[in-house]
This record gives C-alpha cells, sequence and structure tokens, in this order.
C-alpha cells in the first residue's frame, strides 16, 4: 500500500518505535552501499527524544557502514545536556569538535564578500563586539547592512549593536516562546539590568525564587540566549538588543524605575541607580528625585558635569516636590553653567524666582550674569547684577564684592565708556583684595586685569598683583565668576608680556577642566592659550587652541567667547599668510554682538587683513577707528593692541610728521609700563620714519628690545626691516646676519609670508636661505604633540577629541599634518617616533636664541 493509498483511519494507527528506528537504519545502510553517505543533523538540542534515541541506537552499528553521522548542537548543549543527547556528547568513543567564534580575519572576509567592500579596522573590531563572533550574527548583521546600503566604515562601526536584524529577533523570540513566560521575564530582567547583573537582582526583578531563577537562567544557556560565563551576560550583544526591543516601551520604562528600587536596595551606587531612573517614566516620587540628585553629585565628584547635567534635568521632570523645586533647579543652572549650556539662563532664572533667600538669588546671579555676559546678552547681564547688588542690600560682603567685580569687568570690555562711578569701586576692591582669602586673591586678578587693559598699572605691579593671587590650587576653582577671574589673570600676564607664563597657566586650566569636563572653562583656556601663543609667536599652535576654542564656543552659544576668538584667530591667520580664511572668520561676527572689546579686536584683525591684501586705506581707516575710541576711553596698553604703531607704518612715508608722533605716543606709553615687546615695536614703527643711520641705530634698538621680550614675530620683523634697511645701504655682509635669524624665526613661528619675504630679503643680499626646519619630531607644534600622544596611547580620534573637548574633525587636522611632519601614515608608528622625543620646551629650546627666558610648559 502507497502513501497516497493512505487514509485517515490507518494514520491514526500508532507507529512501532523499533520499526521505525530500524527502517531508517536500512534506509542509511541502502545510501552507504551505493556511494559513501554523510548525515548531518543539525541543531541537536532542538530534536525530539525519539530522533535522538534513534541517533544514539546508530553508535553500535555505524561501524558496518560506509557513512558518517554529524550532530551539531549549540556550545552551551556540550556542557550541561542530559538525556540522549547528553548521552551522545559523553560518549568517549565519539569525536567532539568544539567550533571556535568567528575571528576578525574572518568577519572581514565575510564582508567583504557580502558588501563588496574593504572593511575598515573599527567595523571589524565593532562587528566582533557585536556578534561574539556567532556566524549566524555576523551574516545577518551583514545582510542587514547589504539591504540599507550601509558602508563597514567606522562611522557605522559606532551604531551596531544598537538593535539586532529582524531574523536575529525572530530566532530569539522563537527559542524564548518555547521556554515559557517567566523564562521570558528573566530574560527581560537581564536586559533591562544589563550584562553583569547579579543573579538575586534579575531575579527579584523578574519576580522569581532565586533559586528557580538560577534554573531558568541555566534554561536561557541551553537555549543560546544567556552566555555561559562567570557572570550573567547574553549569547552577544545582538541577542540583549532583540530581547530589549522586544519589550514594549511603557513595560520597559516600569521595569527600570523597578529596576532601581531594586539596585537602591541593594546598596549599590548612586550613579548605578540614576541609569535606569533616566530610562524610567516620570511618576512624581521624591525618593527619585533624591536619588537623581545623589548620583549628580557623584558625577560632579569624578569629572562628569555633563551626566551630572542628565541626572538633574530628569529630576525636574519628575517633578520634585515645590519645596524642593528650586534647589534642584539651581543644581541643574549651576552644571549648566560649568557646561556652558545656555539653557543655563532659563534654569537659574526660574530657581531665582522660586526664593526668596536674598544670599541664594546672589549665588544665581553670579551665574546667570556670567553666562548672559558670555551668551553676547551683555545688557542683560548688567541688569542682573545691578538688580543683585541691590536686592543684597549689604546682606553679605563677600558676595557684593564678587557682583562688584563682574561688574567692573562689564565696564571695562564692554560699555562705551568707564563712567567716573566706576573709580569707587575700583578702589574699595583694592582695599578688600590680598593673599589672606580665596576671594581677595581672585579679585587681584579682576584688578590685574582691568589695570593692565587700561593701562594703569605697569607690568612690575601687574605681575605682582598676579604672584600675590595665583597658588598652586588657582587655576583648579571651578565656581561662579571665579572662572572669569582666572581667565582675567591669564589675560593680564599677556598684557604684561609674560607669554610663556600665561601659557602654563592656561595649560594647567585645560587640563583641570578636562578631568572634570568644565566646557566653559576649557574654552577660556584655549581661547587664552591661543591669545599668549598668538603674542609670542607661535602661529601653529594659535590657529590649533583658537580653533578649539571657537568649537567650544559655538558649540555652547557663547557669543562673546565666539566673537572675540573669531577676532584673534582671525589675525593668525592673516599671518600665516591665509587671507580669504581670515576674512571668512571675520564675517561670522553678527554687529549686535559687539562690545568695546570686540570693536578693538574686530578693527585691529581687519587692518592686519587689509594691510597684508594690499589695501593700504582700508587699513588706516580700521585704525584710526581704533584711535577714536581709545581716546575716549583711555586706553593706553599698546601690548593689547599697538595700534599706534601700526598706523604710524603705513603713514611713514605719506604722513612722517604724524607717524612719528603716534609711535612716540606708543613709545611714550610702553615704556611707562616696562613692557619691553611694546618698547620693541613702537621703536620699529618710529624706525620706519626715519632715513640713514639714525634709521639703523632706531631699528638695532628695536631688535635689543624685542630680544628681552617673547614677541618673536615681531622680532623676525624688525629684523627683516634691519637687514633690509642694511643691503639697501650697500652693506649686504652685515644685512645677512639678522636676516637669517629672521628666516629662521619665521620658519619656527609658522609664519610663511615672512618666510618668504626674509627669503627673498637674503637672496637679494647674496645670502644662501637654509631649508626651514619643518620636518621631524622635533618640529610638532604643542597641540600637534599633545594629539600624538593620546593617539600613541591606544585613543580613537573621538576620545581624543573628547579629551581635548575639540572637535573629531581638528584632532583629524592634527594627525594629518603629524603624519606628514613625521613622515608616516599610520597611528601604530607613532609610539615609536616619538619614543626620543624629550618632555617640555627641551626639544624646542634651538627656536630663538632667547629661549633661555621662556618657562617649561608640558605639552
Amino acid at each position: 500500500m502507497s502513501a497516497l493509498d493512505l487514509d485517515e483511519d490507518h494514520l491514526q494507527v500508532p507507529l512501532d518505535p523499533f520499526a521505525v528506528q530500524h527502517g531508517l537504519y536500512w534506509l542509511l545502510a541502502a545510501l552507504s552501499r551505493r556511494q559513501a553517505a554523510m548525515l548531518i543533523v543539525d541543531d541537536a538540542h532542538w530534536a525530539d527524544d525519539s530522533s535522538l534515541a534513534w541517533l544514539a541506537s546508530l553508535r553500535g552499528r555505524i561501524e558496518e557502514l560506509s557513512a558518517l553521522v554529524v550532530v551539531a548542537t549549540r556550545p552551551s548543549s556540550l556542557d550541561g545536556s542530559g538525556g540522549a543527547l547528553g548521552a551522545l556528547i559523553s560518549d568517549p568513543g565519539i569525536p567532539l569538535l568544539r567550533v571556535a567564534p568567528l575571528g576578525r580575519a574572518s568577519i572581514a572576509e565575510l564582508t567583504r564578500d557580502e558588501l563588496g567592500a574593504e572593511p575598515e579596522q573599527a567595523f571589524t573590531e565593532a562587528c566582533h563586539r557585536a556578534t561574539d563572533g556567532n556566524p549566524l550574527a555576523v551574516i545577518e548583521l551583514l545582510r542587514d547592512m547589504r539591504r540599507e546600503g550601509g558602508q563597514p566604515d567606522a562611522a557605522r562601526a559606532m551604531r551596531l549593536g544598537d538593535r539586532a536584524p529582524e531574523a536575529i529577533e525572530r530566532h530569539v523570540r522563537g527559542r524564548l516562546d518555547r521556554l515559557g513566560s517567566e523564562a521570558v521575564a528573566v530574560a527581560q530582567a537581564l536586559a533591562v539590568l544589563g550584562d553583569e547583573a547579579e543573579l538575586q537582582h534579575v531575579a527579584e526583578l523578574a519576580g522569581v525564587e532565586l533559586d528557580h531563577g538560577a534554573g531558568l537562567v541555566e534554561e536561557l544557556i541551553i537555549a543560546g540566549i544567556a552566555a555561559r560565563a562567570t557572570e550573567l551576560r547574553f549569547e552577544h550583544p545582538l541577542v540583549h538588543a532583540a530581547v530589549r526591543d522586544s519589550i514594549t516601551e511603557p513595560r520597559r520604562g516600569l521595569l527600570h524605575a523597578r529596576a532601581a528600587a531594586v539596585l537602591a536596595d541593594g546598596g549599590r551606587d548612586p550613579e548605578s541607580v540614576a541609569a535606569h531612573l533616566l530610562l524610567a517614566l516620570p511618576a512624581g516620587e521624591q525618593r527619585t528625585v533624591d536619588s537623581l540628585r545623589a548620583a549628580a553629585a557623584v558625577a560632579l565628584q569624578r569629572g562628569s558635569p555633563d551626566a551630572a547635567f542628565a541626572y538633574l534635568r530628569r529630576a525636574v521632570a519628575e517633578p520634585p516636590p515645590s519645596r524642593m523645586r528650586s534647589a534642584v533647579l539651581g543644581e541643574l543652572g549651576a552644571v549648566a553653567w560649568a557646561t556652558g549650556q545656555t539653557t543655563a539662563v532659563e534654569y537659574l532664572e526660574s530657581a531665582r524666582a522660586l526664593t526668596s533667600d536674598a544670599r541664594e538669588r546672589a549665588h544665581l546671579d553670579l551665574m546667570l550674569a556670567e553666562m548672559c555676559f558670555y551668551g553676547g546678552d551683555y545688557d542683560r547681564s548688567m541688569a542682573v547684577l545691578e538688580t543683585a547688588l541691590a536686592d543684597l542690600d549689604g546682606r553679605d560682603d563677600s558676595l557684593e564684592l564678587q557682583l562688584h567685580a563682574m561688574r567692573m569687568t562689564s565696564l571695562a570690555t564692554v560699555d562705551s565708556g568707564w563712567p567716573a562711578a566706576a573709580d569707587p569701586q575700583y578702589e574699595q576692591l583694592v582695599a578688600r583684595a590680598g593673599p589672606e582669602d580665596e576671594l581677595g586673591r581672585e579679585l587681584q586678578l579682576t584688578l590685574a586685569f582691568v589695570g593692565a587693559w587700561r593701562g594703569r598699572h605697569d607690568a612690575a605691579e601687574t605681575i605682582a598683583r598676579i604672584d600675590r593671587a595665583f597658588g598652586e590650587s588657582m587655576v583648579t576653582v571651578a565656581s561662579a565668576g571665579s572662572l572669569m577671574r582666572i581667565a582675567q589673570g591669564v589675560a593680564a600676564l599677556i598684557h604684561a608680556d609674560q607669554c610663556d607664563r600665561a601659557v602654563e597657566l592656561a595649560d594647567g586650566m585645560l587640563t583641570h577642566a578636562a578631568a572634570n569636563g568644565i566646557a566653559i572653562k576649557a574654552g577660556n583656556a584655549y581661547f587664552m592659550k591661543g591669545m599668549a601663543e598668538l603674542r609670542s609667536g607661535s602661529l601653529a599652535n594659535a590657529e590649533a587652541d583658537l580653533t578649539a576654542a571657537l568649537d567650544i564656543a559655538i558649540e555652547r552659544g557663547a557669543g562673546f567667547a565666539e566673537v572675540m576668538t573669531r577676532c584673534v584667530l582671525a589675525e593668525v591667520l592673516t599671518e600665516r599668510g591665509r587671507l580669504s580664511e581670515a576674512a571668512a572668520t571675520l564675517e561670522g561676527i553678527p554687529p549686535e554682538t559687539e562690545t568695546r572689546a570686540v570693536r578693538y579686536f574686530r578693527h585691529a584683525a581687519l587692518a592686519r587683513l587689509h594691510c597684508a591684501g594690499g589695501a593700504r586705506a582700508a587699513a588706516i581707516a580700521e585704525l584710526e577707528a581704533i584711535g577714536q575710541e581709545a581716546a575716549s576711553n583711555e586706553f593706553h596698553n599698546p601690548r593689547v593692541l599697538p595700534w599706534r604703531s601700526q598706523l604710524a607704518q603705513l603713514l611713514a612715508t605719506e604722513d612722517p610728521v604724524q607717524a612719528v608722533a603716534l609711535a612716540d605716543s606708543e613709545l611714550a606709553d610702553a615704556r611707562r609700563l616696562a613692557l619691553p615687546s611694546a618698547v620693541g615695536v613702537a621703536l620699529r614703527a618710529r624706525g620706519a620714519c626715519e632715513q640713514g643711520s639714525v634709521r639703523e641705530a632706531t631699528l638695532s634698538e628695536s631688535v635689543a628690545a624685542l630680544e628681552r621680550g617673547p614677541a618673536r614675530l615681531e622680532l623676525t620683523q624688525a629684523l627683516i626691516d634691519l637687514g633690509a634697511h642694511l643691503r639697501r645701504s650697500g652693506r649686504r655682509r652685515d644685512a645677512r646676519e639678522p636676516l637669517r635669524r629672521a628666516l629662521d624665526l619665521a620658519s619656527r613661528c609658522s609664519a610663511e609670508p615672512l618666510i618668504m619675504l626674509a627669503g627673498d630679503e637674503l637672496r637679494a643680499a647674496d645670502g644662501r636661505p637654509r631649508s626651514p626646519w619643518l620636518t621631524g619630531a622635533a618640529a610638532l607644534t604643542t597641540s600637534e604633540l599633545r594629539v600624538a600622544r593620546l593617539a600613541a596611547s591606544g585613543l580613537s580620534n573621538r576620545q581624543i577629541a573628547e579629551a581635548l573637548f575639540v572637535t573629531v574633525k581638528t584632532v583629524e587636522m592634527h594627525l594629518t599634518h603629524l603624519y606628514r611632519k613625521l613622515g608616516s601614515s599610520s597611528r601604530n608608528d607613532l609610539p615609536r617616533l616619538l619614543e626620543t622625543e624629550l618632555e617640555g620646551d627641551q626639544a624646542r629650546q634651538p627656536k630663538t636664541k632667547t629661549a633661555k627666558t621662556q618657562n617649561p610648559r608640558p605639552p
């Protein structure tokens, strides 16, 4: 009777197991007599008992046949299976082959086959992590990418494992459905708690007893959901993603809330608890608010204000009880202030409106005024300070002094003039400032800045104030008002011709900012470093640091910081000969953001740009605009902006009388303030108005003055002027030495236009220019060396960017430049190439003949 003749009655007749096993054996025997046969049984862990029994029965008879039987099962089955499958696995006469996970080379090969593209190393690594080398997971992930049109690059690598391919999700759902609801609950609990969760927490969250939970975890291991490892975890991240995504959003939120409670009751650290509360649904629970505030405090202690911001923002959304709302909003505003986020204004104003305590409002107003200032809203900043002073009304001398100090900063740099009423306040600060306490020292910095900015103090007095103020711990201060005052201290050093010390202090600020995640401090530090490096002629370093400062300012919406940085960066780009980039940088300044300080620096940057581009009349107009404002505001420090000497240079031929008056006026201020670099710059301008031996003497005096200061760029210009004058006077031999020095300095400053000018003059003097010193490890700038060392330590570009508060694009720019200088294209070579690099400035000691006067600083 054929199978086609079977009717329903025949199908109800139970089959004889022995007959079935016997028939299947003879079927295999018949096949093997024709030719050698192979029987492959895949996924044996899902096989029924009858099929496994037949496989076991073959064990004693397989030797009679020309046949090979291959049984495949999950790795988890090899260590814990019982019954018929366990008997087969444990039989010592049956060879057992354990197939290792796919390695990185195999994954790369599969990627090439599936996607037809060469995978980047970062992608291969990420694919290996996401799949744990599971072949099915690798194949499905690659096929999913092929359907989406993705490329196996570093950008895609960052997203691998975020979600599981559809085929993996189906496999996982199918396995879980076979195990029952309790096993599903345990898998979901593990998905919510995450890998390496403790069994007791998983069982409690799943709602099962601990012993029963252990058995359910064993079932998940056998099913290939969980991994057989020392800690609880899924087989690979894609399985984790599949289980997680199978939970509905509302249920997931409830599970995270319960997970937070379980962990809190178990004594876990606040941030572990808060990680779940961030994903839980708001429910108005004070316990949640308390937990999130505790986690924020821990995050701040470990230097992660971004994490603290996330915790506190979630606490506000809970929301907190009305009696706590002001405090939580104030904490959130303070963290937003530290991270430089413009949303700080909204939080601080809300907190201020809810508190009735005048001192608390004053603390909030300090942050609010500073944030408004950095954001470019100067009128609002000043209004906040005025209101705060009236509101405080003598209740707290310390807070009142801090408010006055910030107000004085605004008066010095923003308002149209320095009102007479500011002088008594200035004298009050002078009387209060001193080394006795931290506030007194910080006030010294404000006074040093205002005095140096307006030319009230000579360099010695400015430096003395800063010496009294700056202790070892000063650069680590990070409170409202303090950051501005510390930045003022660094700026005062720059204005007092102490650029190397300014860079050293700014480096300390940057180190503290990076360690503690304080973006506003990092932005200040990068700007001050860039300014000091421009003034000392380190143009490549200045460009790198100012670019970083600009990135931070734009990202955080810091309007004042952005426009000031644009002005100074444009000067750097002009000095490097990149005029179109300088012009584009200045075009990004909206007119409404201009303050007195911005106008000064913008006019100065445009004057340099026009002069470099040959637009003499436009340059004169910009410098005359500075002169009009400087005259009305008693602005006398030529080291801040040497507009008179620059204008004198342009007028030297056309109007020598006015040019001499301008140069002499600046020279008098430079000598009164004891600023050697400013003296040298003014003397160079004076020399441009003179002839013959008088000119030679003045230019020689200019060179001598500049050699006593840090201004290598201006020294280069003076040496070129002196050499050119000697050459035109017929003294070519005498001209060569200053011109050779100028060419060497210009190369070390990375000032391309001056390199060309010095080289042309040297050739005209029958000299032979040496090749610029632009290659090798010693040619790396400070910023390039910093990036190179981080890259050599194994950090990725993104990790380097995060550590330095710069963009990935900036890191890539530095790497491109340093690879070219080192003659390499691989970061794998960096440890070897940097191995002999000296610390600090030792590798840069030959840069100038005045290097011995410069303070060493860490790269």
